[in-house]
């Protein structure tokens, strides 16, 4: 058994190695889904150190190859500052980006920040405007972002049974704090 253990764990190396130069390779020749696997092994430490400067760079790389989903993890980076000066302006833009082209998670967070007024001058009618449309393409948490909206009023006129639809229609998408939230409105009727 002991003779197994090292042989395995060599093999894993060998392994990971590979993945982390066929995941360098492909972002050299601009293939997108290879630099957002780069930014992902930095990111986890997969063969390599983790290294959030390099997880930025991958992602900046696949985002730049039209990977939309990398550009919502390119303005996570901005937002929170890992890899990269944080920057909120910058993560609005690249949200703004990528919710353009469909990506729900970036609208989501967009709409987030101008209800916040982070990065963004705030306006809770265009949080409304941004979290409605992506609502209305599925965007769990963008239909519960507009049950809060209803709920307490802002960019809209308060509607408590608006916010217990959006509440449950984010809870039927999976968000647990629709489900949470629908349940609080159910319990105060």
């Amino acid at each position: 058994m002991k003779k197994i253990i090292p042989w395995l764990l060599l093999s894993l190396h060998f392994a990971m190695a590979n993945g982390l130069d066929e995941a360098k390779q492909a972002c050299d020749n601009s293939d997108a889904e290879g630099c957002y696997r780069l930014g992902q092994l930095y990111a986890v430490g997969h063969g390599v150190e983790k290294d959030f400067r390099h997880t930025f760079d991958g992602y900046q790389k696949s985002c730049k190859s039209g990977d939309i989903f990398s550009c919502y993890e390119v303005g996570e980076a901005y937002y929170y500052g890992n890899g990269v000066t944080r920057n909120l302006q910058k993560a609005a833009a690249t949200w703004q980006q990528a919710c353009e082209q469909g990506e729900t998670l970036s609208c989501y967070q967009l709409a987030d920040l101008y209800e916040s007024g982070q990065g963004v001058k705030q306006d809770f009618k265009k949080a409304f405007a941004i979290y409605k449309r992506d609502c209305d393409n599925g965007g769990g948490f963008s239909c519960h972002g507009l049950g809060k909206l209803y709920e307490q009023g802002k960019g809209v006129k308060q509607n408590i049974i608006k916010a217990q639809e959006y509440f449950t229609l984010a809870c039927e998408l999976g968000i647990l704090d629709g489900c949470d939230d629908a349940q609080k409105l159910d319990a105060e009727k």
